[in-house]
C-alpha cells in the first residue's frame, strides 16, 4: 500500500467499524425498514454530490434491469444487516456480515470472474469453519433471536457478495460513483414501501436523527467515496480489506463499549473468519492474487 494511502485506509476502516454502531442506534429509533430506506437515499445523494464537487459528470446511463437487480441486492444486504444487529447486537452482526469476501470468492469462481488460488482455498476453509464455530457456541445458548440474527447476517453477506460480483460482470463499464449513487437511490426507493408496512417504534428523537445523518452522509456517503478512491490507488482487493478491519473495530466496540457478550468459542470463530477473509483477499499468505476481472 502506498504511504499516502495509509491514512485513508485507516480512516475508512474506522468509518466502516463505527457504521455498525450507528446502524444499531438508528434501527433502535426508526425501526429497520425506515432506517434502511432513509440511509440508502442519503448515501446515494451524498455520493452524487461529492462526485460533482470533485468535478465528475454523472450521466446515469445505466441499464434499467441491471440497475434494478443491483438495487435489490443492496436493499437485501442492508435489510439483513439491520435485522442482524437488532437480534444479535453489533459484534456478532458485524462478524456475520464480514463473511462477504468468502461468498464473493465462491460466486466469482462460479461465474468465471476469478480463479481461486491455493491460498484463497485455504482461506475459504478457515473462514467457513470459523462461521460454524460461531454458530455452535452462542453465549446465551441457541435461541430464535440468535437463529434469526445469524440467518439475516449471512443473507446480508451473500447479497453483498452477489452485488459486488454482478457489478464486475455486468456493470463494469459504468462510472463507479455513478453506479454507487444510482444503486443506493434505487434501493432507497424500493425499500420505501417497507417503511410504511413496518414503521418501527416511532420514538426517534433528535439523537436518532443526528445518527441517521451521520450514517447516511458521513459514514455512508463519505465512506463509499473514500473506498472508490482507494480502489483506484491500491486496487480493489486491498481496499476491500478495510471492511474486514472494520469487523474487528465493530467487535471491539460491541464488547468493550456496548457491553455485548460473546463466548470464547465465538471469539475464536470470529478470528478464524477474519483470517480466512484476509487469505481470500490475498492480504496475507501468498502474494499471488486471484485473477479478477475488474
Amino acid at each position: 500500500m502506498q504511504h499516502r494511502s495509509s491514512p485513508a485506509y485507516v480512516g475508512l476502516t474506522l468509518l466502516w467499524g463505527l457504521s455498525f454502531v450507528l446502524v444499531s442506534a438508528v434501527v433502535g429509533g426508526f425501526g429497520w425498514a425506515p432506517a434502511v430506506s432513509l440511509s440508502c437515499l442519503l448515501i446515494g445523494a451524498t455520493v452524487a454530490v461529492l462526485a460533482v464537487i470533485k468535478g465528475a459528470t454523472l450521466h446515469y446511463r445505466l441499464h434499467g434491469k441491471r440497475l434494478l437487480l443491483m438495487g435489490v441486492g443492496i436493499a437485501v444486504q442492508l435489510i439483513g444487516l439491520s435485522i442482524a444487529i437488532e437480534h444479535l447486537g453489533t459484534a456478532l452482526a458485524a462478524a456475520a456480515v464480514g463473511t462477504v469476501p468468502l461468498f464473493a470468492a465462491v460466486i466469482g469462481q462460479m461465474w468465471g470472474l476469478e480463479r481461486i488460488t491455493g491460498t484463497a482455498a485455504a482461506g475459504l476453509v478457515t473462514g467457513f469453519i470459523g462461521i460454524v464455530v460461531v454458530l455452535l457456541f452462542p453465549a446465551g445458548g441457541i435461541s430464535w433471536d440468535f437463529i434469526i440474527g445469524m440467518f439475516a447476517g449471512l443473507l446480508s453477506a451473500i447479497a453483498g457478495a452477489m452485488s459486488s460480483r454482478y457489478a464486475v460482470a455486468r456493470l463494469s463499464a459504468s462510472g463507479p460513483a455513478e453506479l454507487v449513487s444510482a444503486t443506493f437511490l434505487v434501493a432507497g426507493v424500493l425499500t420505501a414501501p417497507l417503511a410504511l408496512l413496518f414503521p418501527g417504534p416511532g420514538n426517534a428523537g433528535l439523537l436518532h436523527w443526528v445518527g441517521l445523518v451521520l450514517l447516511g452522509v458521513v459514514l455512508g456517503g463519505v465512506g463509499y467515496t473514500m473506498e472508490l478512491g482507494l480502489r483506484e490507488s491500491v486496487g480493489a482487493p486491498f481496499a476491500s480489506s478495510a471492511r474486514s478491519g472494520a469487523t474487528i473495530v465493530a467487535v471491539f466496540l460491541g464488547i468493550v463499549f456496548l457491553r455485548e457478550s460473546i463466548s470464547f468459542g465465538q471469539l475464536v470463530g470470529i478470528l478464524m473468519l477474519l483470517g480466512g477473509c484476509l487469505l481470500v483477499l490475498g492480504i496475507v499468505g501468498s502474494r499471488s492474487q486471484p485473477a479478477r476481472r475488474r
